[in-house]
């Protein structure tokens, strides 16, 4: 005898999964019109890099969960193309400039800051000269464009991951004990968090326990039943 139909689930789609079902499976990337223009290989090359930024992106679960994997690549692609325009380019005399100033430098007449400030203005050209020099010769360190979308990442949070994240999180850890009543809490909780979340987005596990734990007490004091009362 056939098992008799499940009724049809009456959950609201919430919001985050609205917006991650949304989201384009490739960022839509674009050169600024700021930017001067560049050669088709440049462009060429440069894109090619942005999606390695967006695939390490999404292939980091976690740090695509607070990550808009879209965001990045496109900040990646930004920061590349200035770096790399004619008017950015290091030339060996704004090295050299750098390094007369600091074998110069003289205790008695000159600042200590003036020889911190070069010196560290010396590291930048070198690093960027070097990520110059690899880029045009097509010799580029992976690892190179990995650290570079690390570090841009941070203009790029994402509140729906974060929503997402949180409301699996709650729901992992608190189904067995409020079962039917889990909805209305986690939905809470992970409104919660991402708002928080966006209040200071840092990815670091220090920061999302601390998210967890505020939305935690957050909710209980408005959602009933919740983990903290619930027998």
């Amino acid at each position: 005898m056939p098992s008799p139909p499940q009724p049809a689930s009456t959950r609201e789609t919430p919001w985050w999964e609205r917006e991650l079902a949304a989201e384009a499976k490739n960022p839509q990337l674009a050169f600024s019109s700021q930017i001067p223009r560049l050669t088709p290989d440049v462009r060429g090359k440069i894109r090619g890099e942005a999606q390695t930024a967006y695939d390490y992106c999404k292939g980091r679960e976690l740090f695509a969960s607070f990550h808009d994997c879209g965001c990045v690549a496109q900040q990646f692609m930004d920061k590349r193309t200035q770096e790399l325009t004619e008017q950015q380019r290091v030339q060996d005399d704004d090295i050299q400039a750098l390094d007369n100033f600091i074998q110069a430098w003289d205790v008695n007449t000159d600042s200590y800051d003036s020889l911190k400030a070069a010196k560290e203005k010396k590291f930048e050209l070198q690093k960027l000269q070097r990520r110059q020099k690899e880029f045009f010769s097509g010799n580029v360190n992976q690892n190179d464009l990995i650290a570079m979308a690390d570090k841009v990442a941070d203009a790029c949070p994402n509140k729906a991951g974060a929503a997402d994240y949180a409301y699996k999180q709650c729901t992992s850890m608190y189904r067995h004990r409020l079962q039917d009543d889990v909805e209305p809490f986690c939905v809470c909780y992970a409104d919660r968090f991402s708002e928080s979340y966006m209040r200071e987005p840092r990815a670091s596990m220090q920061n999302i326990t601390g998210n967890g734990s505020a939305a935690l007490l957050s909710c209980s004091k408005d959602i009933s039943p919740n983990p903290l009362n619930h027998q």
